[in-house]
């Protein structure tokens, strides 16, 4: 089918406008000064030049003091006329702000201070070690998050609380972690499944133990229905014991338990040898049957009997590599006498 030359037309200038705000966006991002960006490396390491030529005031106020337009020129300005066009310094500013500054600008609420945390044993290398080496774009070598700040006080001894970096703590504005789908994944956060190294992901931040209780007191775990609280949780703890453990302990079960069986443990319960205690209950203690059993010990009878020509010293896992239930680790003969 062949396109009209007005639908086509559309198609170049739709094609045009999308580029058009695409170079306005990286503009706005600060994302100029060419492929290659910013070379700290040729600066600090072959040109030899300190930190404190270009970044001025950084030992002696709170805003680190990034280059301007015409400290840069006092060294470009001979050489400027030799260099191609998206390699000269101009690039790299922004009404005659550096663009790395535009990037890595920290939010207003934020409190920070150069002076506070320049040392004379390793100055701006505390922070900055990975810039020397740098030639890439503005803010790929900042390396500067919540993680470090947070570690580093607490290394040092220093004040970690929000207040201290944050002059405004609200309690109506999530953090990034709580996107769309922190409902359904908080719990893997809780479980150190999905960022546990993360500070941004760490709910003692914020929360105490008693919020989670709070809040699922009301609104229970969406898994956690009258088809889970009658059948299933008893199948998900044999499967996956840790997932329970993000939030009971041992005695939650035994806080139901004690006086109401599970559905399962009717009359001639165990009967059958497939249906075997250590399937569901924990096999690591010796005493894990008194959990139940607390009255005294039940006939174990219905285990099934050892085959003939099999005695108390023979070793049954040479032969029964595969069986048809837990193993417990334990001497068979407990159970099949």
């Amino acid at each position: 089918m062949q396109r009209s030359p007005r639908t086509v037309w559309y198609g170049v200038l739709a094609g045009l406008a999308f580029s058009v705000s695409g170079c306005l966006v990286m503009q706005q991002l600060g994302w100029r000064g060419g492929e290659e960006g910013f070379s700290h490396k040729l600066h600090v390491e072959v040109e030899e030049i300190e930190c404190i030529d270009c970044h001025l005031y950084y030992e002696d106020e709170d805003e680190p003091g990034m280059p301007r337009l015409k400290g840069c020129m006092l060294c470009h300005e001979d050489i400027e006329a030799e260099s191609p066009e998206a390699k000269r310094v101009e690039t790299f500013f922004i009404d005659g702000e550096f663009n790395a500054a535009l990037v890595n600008k920290l939010d207003p609420e934020i409190k920070f201070s150069h002076l506070a945390h320049v040392t004379d044993e390793e100055g701006c290398a505390s922070c900055h070690a990975e810039i020397v080496n740098s030639e890439g774009r503005p803010g790929a070598w900042m390396g500067l998050n919540m993680d470090r700040c947070t570690s580093c006080h607490e290394a040092e001894q220093q004040p970690n609380d929000c207040s201290t970096c944050h002059e405004v703590l609200s309690t109506t504005t999530a953090p990034p972690s709580h996107g769309p789908a922190w409902d359904r994944q908080h719990g893997l956060n809780v479980r150190g499944g999905a960022c546990p190294d993360s500070t941004e992901s760490r709910c003692d931040l914020c929360h105490t133990e008693s919020t989670c209780v709070q809040c699922h007191l009301e609104e229970a775990p969406e898994n956690h229905n009258d088809f889970w609280r009658h059948r299933a949780h008893g199948l998900t703890a044999r499967m996956d014991r840790q997932n329970c453990a993000a939030c009971h302990e041992p005695d939650t079960c035994a806080s139901c338990h004690a006086s109401a069986q599970p559905q399962s443990h009717t009359a001639l319960w165990g009967g059958s040898k497939n249906m075997h205690c250590i399937g569901c209950h924990d096999s690591g203690p010796q005493n894990f049957c008194q959990t139940c059993h607390s009255a005294g010990t039940p006939s174990h009878l219905l285990a099934p009997a050892k085959p003939p020509g099999h005695s108390a010293a023979s070793d049954c896992r040479s032969c029964h590599t595969v069986i048809i239930h837990v193993d417990n680790g334990a001497d068979c003969n407990q159970c099949h006498l």
